[in-house]
């Protein structure tokens, strides 16, 4: 006979899980795609918190009790799966459970490194205000590393549903889609099978929850540079200034991306720049290396990175020299660079729409296709 095992929730939370999962695992290999691996991920940790309340409040074998055992459960079917005689069962057998459970945690886990990761070196949140550059950059560390282990517990999970199918004669995939198991002759329905006390209120308040959440945290940007860039204020003169003098040479770097020794070091030497002669009135340098110097400063995710590499007495004049630099560009030929849309490696803004105001979000870059397809031009490979 067939039995319903698995309700709509969790039906749906289980396609969706996979849906959001497999998003933020595949937009999570372009910087670009950050804005689409953020709805991602938070639609994933979403769909956990809703799972973990529906755990104790969902029908009978939607709630953890009916499933999640203890260790004699575990290895007394643990053997008999070694020896591929496993009893059916028609909830998640008690290995399928565990890791369903560890499954549920990584995300979880992942989800909130991720805000971390966003609030601390993004700079974008409600948590901006409370974390550092170096707690987001520790941050991101632990979300990289949840997010392999995650990746191995998938495919855990989806050989070990395979292997149950064969074993079982049962298609699986067909069971989560339409909710229905085929159960022993003599079944008898749990008691107590029904949904809890306030089970629909708080499916009602998740969906609420999770559209306010995934559609407004993405885009609330805190950091100075990004707004400042975002809004368009109405130039300093000094601003106007350093674009003038510095820009009609070369792109106006902003002062957030060499730390204040070498800018008072490079406008003491502007007699010799890169071997030209680019000195200019002493007043007017003296007001250029005052806003130069403010820089240092910066939280953005690109200042600190570009800083961190830097030992105290050093004083780089080139940027694209920075190991932080080389590294996030490694990827790309030096062909695009040559292009006449490009020019060379320090036009920043050619490929980052905010580069003057100090903002390298990772959304907002784009590099210019050229006469030539990207693929062509950018590595894929060592």
């Amino acid at each position: 006979m067939m039995v319903r095992v698995w309700d709509r929730p969790i039906r749906a939370f289980h396609w969706l899980l996979a849906f959001s999962v497999t998003g933020a695992l595949v937009t999570s290999l372009e910087p670009s795609w950050l804005s689409a691996h953020l709805y991602f991920g938070e639609l994933a940790l979403c769909l956990v918190v809703f799972r973990l309340g529906w755990g104790f409040l969902g029908s009978y074998y939607a709630r953890f009790e009916s499933f999640i055992k203890g260790p004699k459960a575990f290895w007394g079917y643990l053997w008999p799966l070694i020896r591929l005689k496993p009893p059916k069962v028609l909830e998640h057998n008690p290995v399928a459970s565990w890791v369903f459970l560890s499954m549920l945690l990584l995300v979880f886990g992942a989800g909130v490194t991720g805000l971390l990761v966003l609030g601390g070196q993004e700079r974008i949140g409600i948590l901006t205000d409370y974390l550092s550059q170096a707690q987001g950059a520790q941050a991101d560390h632990y979300h990289r590393w949840v997010a392999y282990t995650l990746l191995g517990l998938i495919c855990l999970h989806l050989g070990g549903a395979s292997f149950d199918s064969i074993l079982h004669k049962e298609f699986l995939i067909g069971a989560l889609w339409h909710g229905h198991k085929e159960g022993p002759e003599d079944y008898a329905p749990p008691e107590n099978r029904g949904r809890k006390k306030g089970a629909l209120s708080f499916f009602g308040i998740s969906l609420l929850a999770t559209g306010l959440f995934v559609g407004l945290w993405p885009h609330d940007f805190r950091s100075e540079e990004t707004l400042r860039a975002l809004t368009q204020p109405k130039e300093t003169p000094l601003v106007a200034e350093y674009k003038e003098e510095c820009g009609a040479c070369h792109f106006p770097f902003s002062p957030n991306l060499l730390p204040r020794r070498s800018w008072v070091r490079m406008m003491a030497e502007l007699e010799n720049h890169f071997g030209e002669d680019a000195s200019i009135d002493e007043e007017e340098a003296r007001e250029i290396l005052d806003y130069l110097k403010g820089g240092e400063t910066s939280q953005t995710e690109a200042a600190y990175y570009l800083l961190a590499d830097i030992g105290p007495e050093e004083t780089p004049q080139e940027i694209s020299k920075l190991p932080f630099w080389k590294k996030t560009h490694e990827g790309i030929r030096e062909s695009v660079y040559a292009r006449k849309d490009i020019g060379s490696k320090i036009n920043c803004g050619a490929c980052h729409q905010y580069a003057f105001y100090g903002s390298f979000e990772d959304e907002h870059i784009a590099i210019p296709e050229g006469k030539k397809p990207a693929a062509v031009d950018r590595q894929t490979g060592p």
